[in-house]
Parts: structure tokens; C-alpha cells; sequence
């Protein structure tokens, strides 16, 4: 097995891991109620009633828990899942040219930024609690549709780059 296919299998193994910590905690933690999930879980979005009726629900220790724990690991998860991601496009895609690699490469990365986005204004609105904005709240909602819209267009290429790269070698 190549350093390159280590490394590949090494972040894809600790995304999985932070991705079902992340999903635990917001499972036992951040659910306050029936219908009520974090914002990150809503991959459709929300709208200015729904996050403040999420942001009354929240106890202050679940809003301490989100600004801290649920935060730090969300900031490592992203970008492991897109160095993975970006990494597996690279390398089993091979064959095309590297301009055309990086160009689809962008879309993990893209994934990244979004993600980043998201989570500075869900801390913005944490802090402010129900008095968070319509427009805070639409934003950092738009930024949510569009990070989930960007991973699975990204793993839609992982796949076609797998498929790509069926029965070639790489290093």
C-alpha cells in the first residue's frame, strides 16, 4: 500500500470517527425536543422561527457544549472529510489532466469554506440566543444547504473518480 493510500485511509477512518462523535453528541446533547435538531443536521435549511425555537429550547449547557466541544470538533471533521475527499479525486483520477484534477477539487475544498462559514455564524446566533436576526439566521441557513449541496456533489466525484480509476495503478 502507498504512503499516499495510508494517508487516505487514515483521514477517511478519522472523519468516520469525528463524523459519529459529532452525531452522537448532537443526538444526546443537542435535541432538546421532538422535530428540534442542531443546525448542522438540517440539510435543507431552516427558517427564522424554527432556529429560534431551537435557540429557547437549548439549555445553557447544551449552548456551553456547542460552543466548545460540538465546535472544535466541527471544525477538525470538515476539513478531514475533505482532505479525503480532495485526495481520493487526486489520486485514483490519474489519468486526466492536472489542470481538470485540481479544477474538481475545488468542490471539497469549497465544502470546507461553507462549513467554516456556517459554523461562525451558528456561533453568532448561539451567543445571541432567540434574538439572533432573520438575516443572520438565513444566511448561516443558505450556508448550510449549499455545504451539503457542495459534499455530495464532492462525494458523487469520489465515486466517479473510483470508477474512473478501475483496474489502473496509482502511486
Amino acid at each position: 500500500m502507498s504512503r499516499s493510500t495510508r494517508l487516505l485511509w487514515t483521514t477517511a477512518v478519522l472523519s468516520a470517527a469525528s463524523f459519529a462523535y459529532l452525531s452522537w453528541l448532537s443526538t444526546a446533547h443537542l435535541s432538546p425536543g421532538e422535530g428540534l435538531k442542531p443546525f448542522d443536521s438540517r440539510v435543507l435549511g431552516y427558517t427564522p422561527d424554527q432556529a429560534r425555537l431551537y435557540l429557547s429550547a437549548l439549555s445553557p449547557e447544551a449552548t456551553s457544549l456547542y460552543l466548545s466541544q460540538v465546535r472544535l470538533w466541527d471544525t477538525l471533521f470538515p476539513a478531514l472529510f475533505a482532505f479525503t475527499l480532495g485526495g481520493v479525486i487526486w489520486t485514483r483520477a490519474a489519468g486526466l489532466r492536472p489542470w481538470v484534477r485540481l479544477m474538481v477539487r475545488i468542490l471539497p475544498a469549497s465544502y470546507v469554506v461553507m462549513d467554516y462559514a456556517e459554523n461562525a455564524l451558528v456561533a453568532e446566533m448561539l451567543r445571541a440566543g432567540p434574538t439572533s436576526t432573520d438575516a443572520q439566521i438565513a444566511q448561516a441557513s443558505r450556508y448550510t444547504v449549499i455545504k451539503w449541496g457542495l459534499a455530495a456533489v464532492s462525494v458523487l466525484l469520489v465515486l466517479w473518480a473510483l470508477f474512473w480509476h478501475r483496474g489502473r495503478t496509482h502511486d
